[in-house]
């Protein structure tokens, strides 16, 4: 991650995306797909460092996750959810998981059932 100062304003969050940000993607007929196994699941070697650094900068950290395999039936919500877990077990410092079946958006819960509409670009696939 290089090193570099972190300073921010108050109240600010940084989306991380979980397959090819956080965790290696695993990589069939050349594209990156998310693991389909908990077994396939591997993190990169310095998101553990970068991801305390950036919350001893104060940022809250929310995982984002698009997950079309789920809506197409060939993965299950529960895999999702114990990579999930098994992310949030070695990353401790890690705030909030977003995670979504449809390609481009998701409805993210911060704080306080506060719900916001959030888009991102991802890839295609």
């Amino acid at each position: 991650m290089g090193e570099h100062k972190i300073t921010k304003p108050k109240n600010v969050c940084v989306f991380l995306n979980r397959d090819g940000v956080l965790n290696k993607p695993v990589i069939r007929d050349g594209r990156p797909y998310p693991p389909a196994r908990v077994e396939k699941f591997e993190l990169y070697d310095d998101v553990l460092s970068g991801c305390k650094r950036l919350k001893e900068a104060d940022f809250l950290l929310v995982v984002v996750s698009n997950q079309p395999d789920v809506a197409r039936g060939t993965q299950s919500r529960a895999t999702v959810e114990t990579i999930n877990k098994r992310l949030a077990d070695a990353i401790s410092v890690l705030d909030h998981f977003v995670s979504t079946p449809v390609k481009n958006t998701a409805t993210v819960a911060i704080a306080e059932n506060q719900n916001r509409e959030c888009y991102f670009m991802l890839p295609d696939s």
